[in-house]
């Protein structure tokens, strides 16, 4: 009989157990599937933009606790880089780099700096990014005409005054005369003109070989190109020509952001603007550092004298961008003046307004 009652017993508390792991099993949430967010970059996996694009997207995942997970295509491998504002407004991509100066009817007021030759601190990708967000942050014109395409900024980029890569030596204007050189955007293929250059437009991932076939005799780019797209290999030469300053945004598409649980939107915005701070900080540092790095590959460095930098400027054809540009806008029912007016305060260069403005 005692035997029997055990028998009993043992069977029970197992069926209890049973029971009980099948009523924990079917309340238990389904493991929740990471939010994946596809980027469409232009730029290829090396270099101190690669770099720094990677950390962010790990610190995303890491502080997500895996909730997010980011995949980078590279080297235009998703998207062409002229597709990428209209890929990310269409949900091929999650974000994109998107470029601004290709876009001019699109975005027509970013392009805003393209209209300048130089800036005094174009040298140095710290401010210029600090600037970016301040502008950004300052300009609720700006950040609509980001906004109509379903889509605003994540990670800036900035583009710190650049140099001229190229088949010959060039030290003054007249150098310049006759020879095809990659520019980027509308703007600076004007400013190129006005010196006798005949300007054409490549896409980043294009100017290696365009430079080897000898499609162009030089491209006007960053001094981290040489080492991201191996220039050193197809030019001989580079020109400190310290012009033109750029700053842009790998943008985010507010489908992606409202997928995000509030905490992790937070947590991934406040990653991006802040590696992006870090990334200009390495881009000040490391000018010198690519200078050094394109000499040891045995490419000659040579000065552009401001007395040139400032006989282009003064061209009428170059002087008188600005103004065009704002009246251009302000012909179109767009805030040109308002616009201008913001970036010259933000970027302390406010004397440069045409008068009148």
């Amino acid at each position: 009989m005692k035997r029997e009652r055990w028998v009993y017993l043992v069977m029970l508390t197992f069926l209890a157990s049973l029971m009980l792991w099948g009523a924990t099993e079917a309340g238990a949430a389904p493991p929740t599937k990471p939010l994946v967010l596809r980027i469409a970059e232009t730029h290829p996996p090396t270099g101190t933009r690669a770099d720094f694009l990677k950390k962010a997207c790990n610190e995303v995942e890491t502080l997500t606790e895996g909730r997010i997970k980011m995949e980078v295509y590279w080297s235009e491998s998703l998207v062409k880089t002229k597709e990428m504002l209209r890929a990310l407004q269409r949900g091929v991509c999650d974000l994109s780099w998107v470029a601004n100066l290709y876009y001019p009817a699109e975005l027509p007021l970013w392009t805003h700096y393209t209209v300048i030759l130089y800036h005094p601190k174009g040298d140095d990708a710290s401010y210029l990014t600090k600037k970016a967000w301040e502008l950004f942050d300052n300009s609720q014109i700006l950040r609509a005409e980001l906004e109509k395409y379903g889509q605003t900024a994540w990670f800036a980029c900035p583009y710190d005054s650049y140099c001229l890569y190229s088949k010959k030596m060039v030290n003054t204007l007249e150098d310049l005369k006759g020879m095809r050189i990659r520019v980027p955007g509308e703007g600076a293929s004007k400013m190129v003109s006005a010196i006798g250059v005949h300007p054409t437009s490549v896409p980043a991932a294009d100017v290696y070989s365009v430079l080897e076939r000898g499609t162009v005799d030089g491209t006007v780019a960053g001094w981290d190109w040489g080492k991201s797209y191996r220039l050193f290999e197809v030019v001989p030469y580079i020109t400190d020509t310290n012009i033109i300053i750029h700053y842009l945004f790998n943008n985010v598409s507010f489908a992606a952001l409202n997928k995000m649980p509030e905490k992790d939107r937070k947590t991934f915005m406040e990653v991006g603007r802040r590696v992006s701070l870090e990334y200009g900080e390495a881009l000040k540092k490391e000018r010198e550092v690519a200078k050094a790095f394109m000499k040891e590959k045995g490419v000659k460095i040579l000065p552009f004298p401001a007395e040139e930098r400032e006989k282009w400027a003064a061209l009428p054809a170059v002087k008188g961008l600005l103004k065009n540009w704002i009246d251009e806008q302000n012909k179109a029912g767009r805030p040109g003046t308002e616009v201008m007016r913001t970036f010259m305060k933000t970027f302390e260069i406010p004397e440069w307004m045409p008068p009148g403005y």
